[in-house]
C-alpha cells in the first residue's frame, strides 16, 4: 500500500507559516527535527490518503485531482508521537476574518 500526496506551489504566506511552525515545534522534537522538514528543505504537499492499495490507485488519483486548487487555513499546531500514538496541542492559531 502507498501514500497519495499532491504537491503544492507554495505562496510566500505558506512558506512563512511553515517557518513559524518549525520554530514553534522545534523545542518538542528530540533529538531534533528531521532535516527534510526544515524551512528550505521541506517539500510542500498535502497528504490525501495513506495505505492506498494498488487496486484502488486509479480511482484515488481521479478523486485527488479534484478540485485543482485547495484553500486551507491553519487552526492549530499539534505534535503527533507515532510510538505512543499520542498527540499534544502546542498552539492554537489566531483566526483572521
Amino acid at each position: 500500500a502507498g501514500i497519495l500526496a499532491r504537491l503544492v506551489v507554495p505562496s510566500a504566506e505558506l512558506l512563512g507559516l511553515h517557518a513559524e511552525i518549525a520554530r514553534l515545534g522545534a523545542p518538542y522534537l528530540q533529538p531534533g527535527p528531521l532535516p527534510h522538514t526544515q524551512p528550505g528543505d521541506w517539500t510542500p504537499h498535502v497528504t490525501m490518503a495513506r495505505r492506498v492499495e494498488p487496486t484502488h490507485l486509479a480511482m484515488a488519483l481521479q478523486i485527488a485531482s479534484r478540485p485543482t486548487e485547495i484553500d486551507a487555513a491553519a487552526i492549530g499546531l499539534r505534535l503527533w508521537d507515532g510510538a505512543t500514538r499520542g498527540r499534544q496541542c502546542i498552539q492554537v492559531m489566531q483566526r483572521s476574518g
